[in-house]
């Protein structure tokens, strides 16, 4: 069994496991850690689910888990983030007395690390009665992995019995103690050294400890390629690779990766497609590291062909894979094979991230589709609550302000169903960090989840008084409707003083029942009792400022059905007003497709003979004339234009029309 697992042969190991007459916790645990370790990027989600129906088999047939069962399942549970069923596990844990076991301790901390529960994961390694390296290293990477550099130092120095040191200086005082105790001559730790000053920007103290090695592997190569490649330096790093063949070394996957990725960042096709050549030569072009860094460099190269050729060859894509592709499409414009690859990656069963989400929605908003966008976006909120990046948002959040406005799915998830799934961390993180956090898309004419049963007082009551906390802000365009929650929760009477201090902030004022930022819409929202009136700024042609939502009429507005449109097509439509715009684009590209066909039509008036393609591109005028005419722009030819230029100056042009 243990070899059809490692073979990815799941379906024969199945069959072996079936036909057992018996089967002890050996065998299950076989199976068990067999699955987990053989799940693929295409199906990892299946062969979850697989596993942990394996498990309840065991426990039907009364067969008594041990702790290299519950280490594997709490490992499949830190692989896909899954935070909620490893809670259940870890309870588990509890009841059959595994939970002071120091390898369940290293799974359960690995678990709570991944998935930014970091007091968790603390407590689970003090309650632990034996601590070994591996849990204390485990707990060492919790803190790195959560952007926590002193308590994970104050953990190693915990380790060493040594006094505590400062802040800034964290790795050159390591770099001290290293050479106290004689370690520099590990080429473990050499490496790290390395990798230590490069991730600084320090490449020359980087170099100087790599040359002062006696001893080099191919870690130590590959960390300083690495570490030259992230500077920036690709002149570097093809010296590093020459040097690194003139001394008898091969180069791995991870080198010939980096290689490919400083050419990528330098734009230099030649080099990339050499290093491309250097590493089907080697045979590591299969590796998903090379392919991903093949689809990054093709891709800032320009060359998107030669990055989905490349993407196509990958037999097995991961979820850097398919980013790489969806992002290399956004950056060349091409939103619609962004999207169509993003809805391929999720119909894998892969769980997108943040890189990914930011990847399909630039591309959308390049190319302005703003219905597909949303409908993106609302994808984004179903996975977040998987994504151990809140704390981290807040770290960089409080750094240059005061308070976070984030949608409130961000604060509670809701699933393909529309019921509410388990609340973020989002709010207590900022408020830890002094942060003030408002959310924001409320709707009275949209609810958005059933738990509410329709009502938008029940809604806001969720954000304001679940008994776990509550927002500083809620934006809405019904200012009356969150009024009433806060008095509800509040039990406040009429004439009584409030007491909550969740601020009511309106949506281009009470947008809900009057026009947006009219004056009835200001007047509204201050009765029904907004604390905070947003005001949008549009600058009209001649530099007034002017309160409305959006320069887009058509868009926030009934002018489409008066007889003004004529003034907005004619305005608003043109492209010498908004050269930036995508009706602008439309316009210029099909003016210069008639310049084209007019200079050919000089040419067959001249006698030239036009090939297959000039001609179809001759009988395509008049759909580009109307195309134009629909648009309310007039055609310019060479006729017009002369005409115009020959008019005696200060006469207007007759109107044949009288």
């Amino acid at each position: 069994m243990s070899v059809y697992l490692k073979c990815k042969e799941t379906e024969d190991a199945e069959k072996l496991f079936d036909g057992l007459p018996v089967r002890n916790v050996v065998s299950w645990n076989i199976m068990i850690r067999g699955i987990v370790g053989s799940c693929d990027n295409e199906n990892e989600l299946d062969r979850k689910q697989l596993c942990f129906s394996y498990f309840k088999r065991m426990l039907l047939e009364m067969v008594v888990p041990d702790y290299i069962t519950l280490n594997g399942l709490i490992c499949s549970c830190a692989r896909f983030y899954d935070a909620e069923m490893g809670i259940q596990l870890h309870c588990f844990t509890v009841k059959v007395g595994f939970d002071l076991d120091c390898f369940v301790g290293c799974a359960l901390v690995d678990l709570y690390a991944k998935c930014g529960f970091v007091e968790n994961a603390r407590r689970v390694f003090c309650v632990a009665p034996f601590r070994d390296l591996v849990m204390w290293n485990v707990m060492i990477s919790c803190y790195t992995f959560n952007c926590l550099p002193e308590e994970a130092f104050s953990s190693m120095l915990s380790v060493l019995s040594d006094d505590a040191l400062g802040y800034y200086d964290f790795g050159k005082q390591i770099h001290s103690l290293v050479l106290r105790q004689s370690f520099d001559s590990d080429v473990l730790v050499a490496s790290a050294l390395i990798n230590m000053y490069a991730k600084n920007k320090n490449i020359i103290d980087a170099r100087r400890v790599f040359d002062e090695m006696s001893i080099r592997n191919v870690v130590a190569w590959n960390t300083m390629v690495v570490g030259c490649g992230n500077h920036g330096d690709g002149n570097e790093v093809m010296r590093l690779l020459r040097e690194m063949l003139r001394e008898g070394f091969l180069p791995d996957e991870l080198t010939i990766s980096s290689v490919i990725s400083s050419c990528g960042y330098a734009s230099a096709i030649t080099e990339t497609l050499q290093a491309h050549a250097f590493a089907v030569k080697l045979s590591c072009h299969d590796f998903l590291s090379v392919a991903n860094s093949l689809i990054s460099a093709y891709s800032k190269c320009g060359s998107i062909a030669s990055a989905f050729k490349c993407f196509e060859l990958t037999s097995q894509p991961d979820l850097v894979t398919w980013t790489s592709l969806i992002c290399a499409y956004a950056f060349h414009g091409l939103a619609k094979e962004a999207t169509e690859m993003f809805e391929k990656m999720l119909s894998r069963g892969i769980i997108p991230d943040k890189i990914a989400f930011l990847g399909v929605l630039t591309a959308c908003a390049h190319r302005g589709l703003v219905t597909k966008g949303l409908h993106i976006s609302e994808c984004c909120h179903k996975f977040i609550s998987k994504w151990p990046w809140q704390k981290k948002l807040v770290e960089i959040s409080k750094t240059f302000a005061s308070g976070i406005l984030v949608p409130k799915g961000y604060i509670w998830p809701i699933d393909a169903a529309g019921y509410l799934q388990p609340h973020t961390t989002l709010v207590s993180d900022a408020h830890k960090a002094g942060l003030e956090v408002d959310a924001s898309d409320f709707a009275n004419d949209f609810v958005s989840s059933f738990n509410y049963s329709y009502d938008p007082l029940a809604e806001y009551l969720q954000f304001i008084d679940n008994g776990d906390f509550s927002v500083d802000g809620v934006l809405t365009d019904f200012p009356i409707t969150p009024s009433e929650a806060i008095d509800c929760f509040a039990r406040l009477g009429t004439n009584a003083t409030r007491r909550d201090k969740t601020l009511i902030i309106s949506k281009f004022r009470a947008s809900g029942d009057y026009p947006a930022c009219t004056n009835l819409a200001y007047n509204n929202a201050i009765s029904d009792g907004a604390d905070v009136l947003d005001c949008p700024v549009q600058i009209s042609k001649d530099g007034i400022p002017f309160c409305l939502s959006s320069i887009d009429l058509l868009d926030i507005t009934t002018v489409a059905q008066t007889s003004f449109i004529d003034l907005v097509t004619s305005s608003f439509l043109q492209p010498k007003d908004d050269p930036d715009s995508e009706i602008s684009k439309v316009v210029r590209a099909i003016r210069k497709k008639l310049q084209q066909i007019e200079m050919l039509e000089t040419k067959q008036s001249k006698g030239h003979i036009l090939d297959d393609q000039q001609m179809a591109k001759l009988q395509s005028k008049s759909a580009l004339e109307s195309s134009l005419s629909e648009l309310g722009i007039p055609v310019e030819t060479s006729q017009n234009k002369e005409s115009s230029s020959t008019q005696p100056e200060g006469k207007e042009p007759l109107n044949p029309n009288g």
